[in-house]
């Protein structure tokens, strides 16, 4: 699994680079920690494991949202 890696986080930015593929994207945060949890440019699966998250939930269509794992 990747992680994310903070690239810069200077004024107001929060870029990110993936260990898996090594590009860097401007990642949306929550209280300072990334929000994706897969890499748009590679697909990679974001490690979260030391990164506490409340629980996400993903839309599924037709108004229904479902707790993603």
């Amino acid at each position: 699994m990747a992680k994310w890696k903070p690239f810069d986080l200077t004024w107001g930015r929060s870029i990110y680079y993936c260990t898996e593929c090594k590009e860097g994207i401007e990642v949306p945060t929550s209280c300072g920690k990334p929000m994706y949890k897969f890499c748009p440019m590679c697909g990679a699966r974001m490690d979260t494991a030391d990164t506490p998250q409340t629980d996400v939930y993903d839309y599924k269509g037709n108004g229904k949202w479902e707790r993603s794992e």
